[in-house]
């Protein structure tokens, strides 16, 4: 064993006997149910309508994931909070202790880290639809769905990292409010594959398609589609703020949790490739406040240090902003100025989880 080796398992050691009794680890599994949606809008006499839909299913995602919470030391935080007050006020170390109010604020923060993965595989289907009749005044026509495409969707992956600061209140240890502010960090990619399509015909020479549903056959067109039609691909950076409320259920080794969230703010870079005409649209969106989530969860603890849970959950998230468009992935990407982009994602969650606190 080299030098170094022996020098990092000594400090390992070392912080570890230091944040033994304030660390928590948790693993988790958990089944999503939800999707990742795609919007074009077009700007038309002064009005966002929508052009275009695409729905990218995760029915369901396999999730696995860890992680792990630490906070400072009793003796940490009364050591820092007599440096603070002897370095500003010039108090005498042995009297700080009457400030020891200070050190248990300190105590009560929370830093946690986690991080989580999908299984890859097929996740449902991909579907794709089109209005564009959009601009006619009369809605009948401006809501009719003139192209339509389905494929099936495959998960290559789907992945993520969060960091939370978080502040435990416990009034009386009567239950646990604990206000926290994360951010996170999320990277996919789904294909569509096979499928077919249905598309209305142009109307003559004019800028209207007659409608998929037309029965008149020679007014749409099938297509079917053999191996890979669409890919997407997606960074997700978002920041929330929210509670989370834990309570025992009649004094019993039973608890009831309960965690809510907003979204204060999101940003989102998208790339959809179609293979079929070689298109690629690079989207850049963001959003304030236009996310929830909330999860409610029965934990029963199994010893002093050792805790299992039950968890069922909801989110949901919209983004807006630009689309670019390119012939080449690679290529230069002019943005479109009558076009915006939208995204959103929404699932439900259910999960299982083993906590064990040192």
């Amino acid at each position: 064993m080299g030098k170094r080796t022996i020098v990092f398992a000594l400090i390992f050691t070392s912080l570890f006997s230091v944040f033994a009794e304030t660390i928590s680890v948790e693993a988790y599994t958990k089944t999503h149910f939800g999707s990742e949606g795609e919007y074009v809008f077009q700007t038309i006499n002064g009005k966002s309508t929508l052009l275009s839909h695409l729905r990218w299913d995760e029915n369901p995602l396999f999730v696995f994931g860890g992680e792990m919470s630490v906070r400072l030391p009793d003796k940490w935080a009364l050591g820092i909070s007599r440096g603070i007050y002897f370095l500003f006020w010039g108090i005498k170390e042995s009297e700080a202790d009457r400030f020891l109010p200070f050190a248990n604020v300190l105590s009560n923060f929370t830093l946690s880290f986690s991080g989580e993965g999908a299984i890859p595989g097929s996740t449902g289907s991909v579907v794709d639809r089109d209005w564009y009749n959009n601009a006619s005044t009369d809605s009948s026509v401006a809501t009719q769905v003139t192209c339509y495409s389905a494929h099936d969707c495959t998960t290559l992956s789907n992945y993520g990292f969060t960091v939370t600061l978080g502040y435990e209140v416990k009034p009386e240890n009567l239950f646990l409010f604990k206000p926290y502010v994360s951010a996170s960090y999320y990277n996919s990619e789904h294909t569509a594959t096979d499928g077919y399509g249905i598309y209305g015909n142009q109307i003559g020479s004019s800028n209207w398609y007659y409608p998929i549903t037309d029965e008149d056959e020679g007014h749409v067109r099938n297509v079917n589609y053999s191996g890979k039609v669409l890919r997407l691909e997606r960074l997700r950076y978002e920041v929330w703020a929210g509670y989370s409320f834990r309570t025992d259920i009649f004094s019993s080794p039973f608890f009831f949790t309960f965690d809510y969230a907003v979204n204060p703010f999101a940003y989102v870079e998208s790339l959809d490739s179609h293979y079929t005409n070689t298109k690629y649209f690079y989207d850049v969106m963001s959003s304030f406040f236009k996310g929830v989530r909330f999860k409610a969860a029965f934990e029963m603890e199994m010893g002093k240090h050792l805790l299992l849970g039950l968890s069922c959950g909801y989110s949901y998230l919209y983004v807006e902003g630009s689309t670019y468009f390119s012939n080449t992935r690679n290529g230069s990407y002019s943005k479109q100025n009558s076009a915006t982009s939208g995204a959103d994602f929404s699932g439900l969650d259910a999960g299982l989880y083993f906590r064990a606190r040192f």
